[in-house]
């Protein structure tokens, strides 16, 4: 993008913004009807080139938007309207640092209120959070509150940039201080209560703190999170899993929700002398929208926790063994050809300590995985037995599900496998009954990114650009595969059928 503060000071360095409109209305004229404000266009009419910008942005030609943008700013310096799309453009092209210029430039156009920041820097601070640009944000939102010192919404915002970055200890103290001034405000509450809970100092004052979070905003999200997190920390699965149960109904679909709900689930497996008993409440929410939908129908045999998180993104929390695990191709097909004989056995299962959280080991199938249990809970020891009772309960469980084949089965394989180990894992697992298997790589020169590739009847390969790297899901190309996958097995069920 051209430097949009250079531009503005040196105007006659503007010569695109003809060519741009120009631009604009051709690619209007292409389209069913044509806007008046091109049809018409004027220079006198800063709609008109809001509208050359809107179309050129649709279009997807966002340099060429923003010379528009540029070139309008300079003809109409105080317009309001243009001043909002000046700013935006560099946010629509993720820029940070022209996005804050731009705003220093038109910010005197957006006087406001004491107490209401401007919308297009509420915009701008959103954006520099939500695209971890946390030090331009702090600078910003610092300078900008000397501007509006009451506005609750840049308050918010300067609190959660602390949490954002994890500093809980100075977290803390800035919550605190915004408390001063924005007292019983169930945002910065919260807010509070979030860093109080990541410093796992005082429970007894996080508890009493959430208590007041719930009575000044009853079934605020933030504090049922919370509070179910301290109540799992406490080794009090069951009453997490009530407590979020309960606030579904008020909050249904919500995903932050259900993915805390989920693993509430999986401790409390461990904690209830009934396994099943901790499933109270457990049939999904609706889906929301065709992806929801999508993921649903897909159950995860490994390799690692991808498609599980990816499951999460869009809301689909299913309990299965192997979700959150990492098994080899040889331990999963042992396991299917021995019908998870020895899973669960204390004398072949250990539990390891990664960050605050146990993890589980399995000798046998070569099998390891995320319990879900915090650390603080309970010794090892003393865990071990209900753990393996979890496992043993979660592979019965699966067992079950592939005796009635209801789901298209997922293996990602971190390495290709040969044709021989292919064939032996899907006889292992078409003996349980008809079931499907999708398994995915990383795409070759014989098969691209989203492509699906049917080996045979109920088995399937697919590709996707890259595995997960750090939280980086190449959701695309799932999508591709996944939605192929599930219009391959309908068609197959429905001949069957027929």
């Amino acid at each position: 993008m051209a430097d949009g503060v250079r531009e503005m000071q040196q105007p006659g360095n503007v010569h695109v913004s003809r060519s741009s409109l120009a631009e604009a209305e051709g690619y209007a004229a292409g389209q069913a009807t044509m806007p008046a404000e091109i049809r018409e266009l004027t220079p006198e009419q800063d709609a008109a080139w809001l509208g050359a910008a809107r179309l050129l942005g649709d279009a997807g030609k966002l340099q060429a938007m923003d010379a528009v943008l540029l070139e309008a700013r300079r003809r109409f310096p105080g317009s309001v309207k243009v001043a909002k799309a000046y700013a935006s453009s560099p946010i629509q092209q993720n820029e940070p640092e022209e996005a804050v210029a731009r705003w220093r430039l038109i910010a005197p156009l957006f006087p406001g209120q004491p107490n209401t920041a401007p919308a297009p820097l509420v915009e701008l601070c959103d954006f520099l959070i939500n695209s971890q640009h946390f030090d331009l944000a702090e600078d910003l939102i610092a300078q900008e509150m000397q501007r509006f010192p009451t506005a609750l919404s840049l308050a918010v915002r300067y609190g959660i940039i602390l949490n954002k970055r994890r500093l809980w200890r100075d977290a803390l103290a800035r919550w605190t201080s915004l408390e001063e001034r924005f007292p019983d405000n169930p945002s910065i509450v919260g807010g509070r209560a979030e860093a109080m809970w990541a410093l796992k100092e005082d429970e007894s004052a996080l508890a009493a703190l959430l208590d007041r979070l719930l009575t000044l905003q009853p079934h605020n999200i933030t504090a049922e999170i919370l509070y179910a997190r301290l109540e799992l920390r406490q080794n009090r699965a069951v009453d997490a899993v009530a407590r979020l149960v309960a606030a579904e109904a008020a909050w249904p679909g919500n995903k932050n929700l259900l993915a805390q709900l989920n693993d509430a689930r999986m401790q409390a497996l461990v904690s209830a002398d009934n396994p099943e008993g901790a499933m109270d409440g457990k049939a999904a929410a609706p889906a929301q929208d065709a992806s929801d939908e999508l993921f649903a129908q897909f159950e995860s045999l490994g390799s690692g926790c991808e498609f599980g998180l990816l499951q999460r993104r869009f809301g689909i929390e299913p309990l299965g063994l192997l979700r959150w695990a990492n098994i080899t191709p040889q331990g999963l097909i042992d396991a299917m050809e021995r019908r998870f004989a020895g899973i669960g056995d204390v004398n072949t299962t250990q539990i390891k300590t990664i960050g605050d959280f146990y993890v589980l080991e399995d000798r046998v199938y070569d099998l390891g995985m995320q319990t879900f249990i915090y650390t603080s809970t309970e010794a090892a020891e003393t865990l071990l037995p209900k753990l393996c009772g979890r496992q043993r309960y979660l592979a019965r469980t699966l067992m079950d599900d592939l005796a009635e084949g209801p789901r298209i089965l997922v293996y990602k394989m971190d390495e290709k496998l040969s044709d021989d180990v292919i064939q032996r894992l899907w006889r292992a697992i078409r003996a349980y009954g008809d079931n499907t298997l999708l398994l995915v790589q990383v795409a070759d020169e014989a098969l691209s990114p989203g492509s699906l590739r049917v080996l045979e009847p109920g088995l399937m390969l697919g590709a996707l650009h890259h595995f997960r790297d750090g939280y980086e899901i190449d959701v695309e190309n799932w999508t591709k595969i996944c939605t192929a996958a599930r219009d391959e097995w309908t068609r197959r069920r429905s001949g069957q059928a027929a």
